[in-house]
Order: structure tokens, then sequence, then C-alpha cells
């Protein structure tokens, strides 16, 4: 079974990254809860965006293209299957054949940019669609996909960041209720490697520590990392990818409304 979300074509069992922005990757609504405002930081920062991005694609992989208009750039033809040569963890080629995508062969040559948004669909459930823009020989991936609440799928695309509330006390003055929330808010930094996924989370918390003002309508009074800890996927010795992980603890103070 496959559903379309707002952010474009995810497969199950990827649900719920991507079901933040709408396709073109422009969010479409503010956040329900203060720790979604998580999703806001770490896509807009630039070294977080780029390890979060990546398409995943091995060279050879199979995938096809569906577009929102109907004009995919040309000359791809929709529903057409493709085979990727890896040019970088953001980039691919793509050719008419695995040997030729293998062999670096026959590039397709891409002669404009299409209207509409376009996405790739890799053959099978091992990696998560994307979206992409197009030039004259390149793929390039569209970033803010994977970033979001709760839970993260074995088969999900790593790496990725998932975040969720652990406990949300409010602050009582002596005149009651004060309007400031102090929440605890979890966030899981996944990857294929023990030091990726270090890596990953050092980046998270460069950027949210100590992070004070106005965050996707919500204003922030401060950011505290209290705990941080390993963790490993639950089945490592199952058919499922192994996974790495960083566990952070957070405190962060807001007013209850945004």
């Amino acid at each position: 079974m496959s559903a379309f979300f707002p952010g474009g074509y995810f497969p199950d069992p990827y649900f719920p990254f991507g079901y933040f922005p709408d396709a073109s990757g422009v969010v479409i609504s503010p956040p329900i809860t203060v720790e979604e405002a998580i999703y806001f930081l770490l896509a807009d920062d630039a070294t977080t965006a780029a390890l979060l991005s990546t398409h995943g694609l091995a060279t050879a992989d199979a995938v096809t293209l569906t577009t929102t208009t109907a004009d995919l750039p040309d000359p791809l033809v929709i529903g057409t299957t493709y085979y990727a040569r890896a040019v970088s963890g953001t980039t691919v080629t793509l050719h008419l054949t695995a040997a030729d995508a293998s062999a670096n062969l026959n590039i397709i040559n891409i002669t404009d940019a299409g209207t509409g948004t376009h996405t790739c669909i890799p053959t099978g459930h091992r990696h998560e669609a994307f979206t992409f823009t197009a030039d004259a020989t390149d793929i390039v991936t569209s970033t803010r996909y994977r970033v979001g609440p709760v839970w993260l799928s074995a088969q999900s695309l790593l790496p990725a960041v998932a975040y969720q509330q652990i406990s949300g006390p409010r602050i009582q003055s002596l005149d009651g209720p004060s309007g400031i929330a102090q929440v605890r808010i979890q966030v899981n930094s996944w990857a294929t490697s023990y030091a990726a996924a270090h890596n990953l989370a050092d980046e998270v918390r460069l950027v949210m520590d100590g992070r004070v003002g106005t965050i996707a309508n919500w204003y922030i009074y401060d950011m505290d990392l209290i705990e941080d800890a390993d963790m490993l996927n639950p089945s490592p010795g199952s058919e499922q990818k192994r996974a790495y992980g960083v566990r952070q603890d957070w405190v962060i103070s807001h007013r209850e409304t945004p």
C-alpha cells in the first residue's frame, strides 16, 4: 500500500516524515506544539539540512519519476524506469540501463527544468521518495523531509531525526498560571554508523543549545540540553538494517501560546 501526504509521495511505512511541508518543501501551517519548532530549526540550518537531505540511492538503483503538472524535465517521461548513478550524496545522473549507470555511460541529457514539483520514487521500499530539481545532467534532491515526530521506521532513509515530548509542566506564579511552559523533549539522531549518529547529534546540539527568541510563531525563553546517551535500534539481528542513535533530552521554556 502507498499513500500521498502533503510533502509528496511516501511509501508506507515512512509516515510521518515529510508531512510538514507541501510538495514544494514550503511549510503550509505553523507547528501544533512547540517541539515541532525543532523541525524549522534543523531544516533551516545549512549544516543539518545538508546532513538530512541525501538521496540514499546507490549506483544502478532503479527509479521512476512523477510530477504535479505532467511536465517533467525533458526528455524524462512519467512512469519510465531509469537507473541512477550516485554522483554525490545529493545528486545523481540518470541512465536507461543499470549497466550504463554502473559504467557512467549514456547519461540522459536533461534540457530544461520542467514545471511543477517533481518526485523521484525509488523502486521497492528500501528508500524514501524525494522531490528534486534538475539541470543539464543532474537531479538535485530537495531537503526538509527527514525530521519528524515520535518514531522512525527501520526502513527509513538515514540519517534522520525524530523528536517527542516527554513531559510538559506549566510554571505557576502566586497569581496562578504564568503562561510559561517548560517542556522536556527527547530528540533522537539516527544514522547508519556510530560516528555519523554522533556527528548528527553534535550538529543538532549546536543548532538548539541556548536558543532564544521566536521560532515558527513560538517564543522560546531557553533551550537546555540536560542529558544525552547512545541508542541502538531494537532489532539489530533482524533483516532490517542496523541503525545507531544518540538520544538527547532537552528542556525548552516557552510561552504557552504562539
